[in-house]
């Protein structure tokens, strides 16, 4: 699905720091403006996937000076790799992506800026999120994955919390449980199907007349208090400025 239609409580696929692929929950959208278009940077690989981000979104790589091997793996990258700002990738420096066997690594070949429409930030548990076959970090602006995760703590706790409670109200019989969410079905002369697409295209549809419904959501209040507290307290190289 397109990130825009995604919905906080949504299972979307995540890297945990094993380099296993798992899926978890999105807990709160950090940034979500799907009016805004500015510019953003463009990285191609070789096998020719792209992947369109911010300059200040954080991104997991290997930089190839750190390379150990001319064809490095993904344990050189889980061991030797680490996060940096999109705006600092270099050709050369290699993604980690996902695939039928699971993650590997693709050259960049390509950067370039390109103007976009709609900014999306969703937070998981894990802090990395899969877009586009590309393993991403669910943080920007601050330039080091360890404490902007740390940072976000009491999200997962509270999360933590509310999922342990709604789970004891319903296994007391306080709280009715949630209708299984199911692929939208749409019915044609000839036969019922139960296509993704159009689960898909339900989805936007319920999401524009949202959109037209209320103001866009910009920067959550949470994040842009750290984001301030950062720019007062951390060195300026690692705040995105």
């Amino acid at each position: 699905m397109p990130v825009s239609v995604i919905q906080e409580g949504d299972e979307v696929q995540v890297m945990r720091p094993d380099g296993s692929l798992s899926f978890s929950p999105v807990l709160m959208f950090l940034h979500r403006d799907p009016r805004v278009s500015r510019s953003f940077l463009r990285l191609t690989t070789a096998s020719g996937a792209t992947l369109t981000l911010t300059p200040s979104h954080l991104i997991l790589l290997l930089q190839r000076h750190l390379s150990p091997t001319t064809t490095p793996t993904v344990m050189d990258a889980l061991d030797h790799g680490g996060v940096v700002l999109a705006g600092r990738v270099e050709a050369g420096d290699f993604l980690l992506v996902t695939g039928q066997e699971g993650v590997s690594l693709e050259e960049v070949v390509g950067i370039r800026h390109v103007m976009g429409e709609g900014v999306f930030a969703p937070l998981t548990a894990e802090g990395t999120v899969v877009v586009d076959g590309f393993i991403a970090s669910c943080y920007a602006v601050i330039d080091s994955q360890a404490i902007a995760h740390w940072a976000f703590l009491p999200v997962r706790l509270y999360s933590n919390l509310k999922e342990a409670a709604l789970s004891l109200l319903r296994a007391l019989g306080a709280l009715t449980p949630p209708f299984p969410r199911k692929p939208f079905k749409t019915y044609n002369d000839k036969h019922l199907f139960n296509d993704s697409r159009n689960s898909v295209r339900w989805r936007e549809e319920v999401h524009s007349n949202i959109v037209e419904d209320m103001e866009a959501i910009h920067i959550h209040w949470y994040p842009r208090l750290l984001y301030t507290i950062a720019s007062w307290l951390l060195p300026s190289h690692l705040v995105y400025s």
